[in-house]
């Protein structure tokens, strides 16, 4: 009988070192799982935070690619507008270039009229002078 209350107190012994065990065990299991949910939270505020980044990527690429693509329609205007500049600048040039050549005509004539014009006046003032002297006083 001794032997068998021996044992029960050992048996007592160790089912109380058990339950002490289970309840560590079961505290251990709590303060896990209120990690591995605060884990998962981080985790989705983590991946919340990087669709977020990625949408405002994704927002920047496609505003980047309206601006190029403006950009690269105004360069094609602006190039079809400096050609048609330069075909009217040759135009003009060219145009110049004639007035130019008909102004010098033009001044090379009148220069010509008027040494005519001067050696016609300078003919008939010496007539007149001779008339002059001719008419008997």
């Amino acid at each position: 009988m001794q032997q068998l209350k021996e044992e029960n107190v050992l048996l007592r012994r160790t089912i109380r070192e058990l339950q002490k065990n289970s309840e560590v065990s079961e505290r251990r299991v709590l303060e896990l799982s209120e990690e591995l949910l605060q884990r998962r939270r981080q985790e989705e505020r983590e991946a919340q935070d990087l669709e977020n980044m990625v949408h405002s990527v994704e927002q920047n690429l496609h505003l980047m690619t309206k601006r190029a693509v403006k950009a690269e329609n105004s360069v094609s205007k602006l190039k079809v507008e400096l050609q048609q500049l330069q075909v009217e600048v040759d135009s003009l040039r060219s145009e110049n270039a004639s007035l130019k050549a008909a102004e010098s005509e033009v001044v090379m004539t009148m220069k010509h009229n008027a040494q005519m014009a001067s050696e016609y006046l300078n003919k008939t003032a010496s007539h007149a002078h001779s008339s002059i002297r001719s008419v008997p006083e």
